[in-house]
């Protein structure tokens, strides 16, 4: 199976893996403190073990970080909003409203 994880194409020998397992075969440190999209789509925490992703699928993940400010200039700003989307928690998954 093929995954872009963080821009870089990897190829594993598993045909479906869980975000846990990509962060284990990418040696990814204190996964508590990571956030992950899946194909621009942000992954709760409480489902990074059973979010599975698939061939062709785009994984990139951000370690969070404090310090520091960096000012944008107003022409420098960009619309944010594309990368607001959550997929829902596994309690969310199955609650009907």
């Amino acid at each position: 199976m093929e995954l872009i994880v963080n821009g870089e194409k990897k190829v594993f020998q598993e045909t479906s893996l869980s975000m846990c397992d990509v962060f284990r075969l990418s040696n990814v440190e204190n996964q508590g403190r990571v956030s992950v999209q899946l194909n621009d789509v942000f992954v709760h925490q409480n489902g990074f073990d059973i979010t599975r992703a698939k061939n062709g699928d785009r994984v990139d993940y951000l370690y969070f970080m404090g310090g520091g400010e960096k000012r944008i200039r107003p022409k420098e700003k960009r619309r944010t909003d594309a990368f607001l989307r959550i997929a829902p928690g596994p309690a969310q998954r199955n609650r009907r409203d």
